[in-house]
């Protein structure tokens, strides 16, 4: 079995309304789960400021996420991303954790000098959690913290 889990949430957190369900899902089908109508409550808070996160577990392991919005994505009203972030060395690797108190969708990890040396490159920040990436080279948080590798927002 899996947990289905559903928030409806604005961008700076506040959860408007939440789910979980437990299903059974067979492997290389898709089928629909849930419905319901969101009408009301996208009326109530402003189709431009919340968002429904969906997300999928197998016990405690995280298998799909996604970010589902009610306006087009020019119309969004985002708030200003306040990006923290920090650093640990963990087997070899570099882990560099990011968070924000507020919704920042599509942040982009750059290194231009190479591919594939992170474990997630282009991903969004739910408010309140953190993200943790593995990057995949020696003297990591040396050439990020010179400019070479960098993160942006979509803002």
């Amino acid at each position: 079995p899996v947990r289905l889990q559903l928030e409806l949430m604005d961008f700076y957190g506040k959860t408007l309304w939440q789910k979980s369900e437990t299903l059974q899902m067979e492997a290389h089908a898709s089928r629909m789960v849930f419905s319901a109508p969101f009408g009301d409550r996208v009326k109530k808070y402003g189709p431009e400021k919340i968002f429904l996160h969906a997300s999928v577990f197998r016990g405690d392991s995280l298998l799909a996420e996604n970010n589902l919005f009610f306006a087009p994505p020019k119309k969004l009203v985002l708030p200003h991303p306040e990006i923290k972030y920090s650093f640990q060395q963990a087997g070899g690797h570099t882990l560099l954790t990011l968070s924000s108190p507020v919704f920042v969708r599509y942040v982009a990890l750059l290194y231009p000098e190479d591919t594939g040396v992170f474990s997630d490159n282009y991903f969004s920040l739910l408010p309140g959690k953190s993200k943790t990436i593995r990057i995949n080279l020696k003297q990591a948080k040396i050439l990020f913290n010179s400019g070479k590798i960098r993160f942006k927002a979509l803002y």
